[in-house]
């Protein structure tokens, strides 16, 4: 009757440590499932930011005359010489719908454009969220009402960004996502 109990007793020490051994198991493909998703996102914000930083640098350089044409809290289309060679182009920023990204599991999906020249989006990211806003010389927020018409986008000298992204497929229904913000100041304004 002894060995009897010593066998049970061992068989349920050993299912109780596989049982732990397995929930450490899932407990690390969860956790790297996360951490990947996390530098996915970070990947897709840097590359994002990097475009986003070095256009808006670069409004109204080469450019006399209006240089901002369209400035609201998502969208935003100004005029530079961003190739250095001497042409007049032009840079159109805006989000898309979140209707476009059907075909991924974030519902918060959006597409965000950059169109050059007026021709087809040469980039267009995956985001979350995508706002501008727009400061004077003295660091004021302006209005985006009063930015419909051309003499107040003159007076534009600050632009924040602020961009958050988000992996396409959540683990364990959270989205590890990244954001970033930033006052970008136009050289050229």
């Amino acid at each position: 009757m002894q060995y009897w109990l010593d066998i049970v007793g061992s068989f349920l020490i050993g299912g109780l440590i596989l049982l732990i051994l397995v929930n450490l198991n899932l407990s690390m493909n969860t956790s790297a499932a996360e951490n990947l998703n996390t530098n996915i996102s970070q990947g897709n914000l840097v590359s994002t930011t990097y475009v986003i930083e070095h256009d808006i640098y670069k409004i109204g350089y080469r450019i006399t005359g209006e240089k901002i044409t369209v400035a609201d809290s998502t969208e935003l289309k100004f005029y530079t010489d961003i190739d250095n060679n001497g042409t007049k182009d032009s840079i159109h920023y805006y989000l898309g719908n979140t209707s476009e990204m059907f075909l991924t599991f974030n519902p918060k999906d959006r597409l965000l454009y950059r169109i050059m020249n007026n021709e087809t989006a040469s980039s267009s990211n995956i985001v979350v969220d995508f706002n501008l806003t727009f400061h004077d010389s003295l660091g004021a927020v302006i209005n985006y009402a009063s930015l419909k018409n051309a003499s107040s986008r003159q007076k534009v000298k600050t632009i924040t960004v602020s961009l958050f992204v988000e992996p396409a497929e959540p683990i364990d229904g959270i989205y590890q996502g990244a954001e970033w913000k930033k006052n970008l100041i136009a050289k050229n304004l």
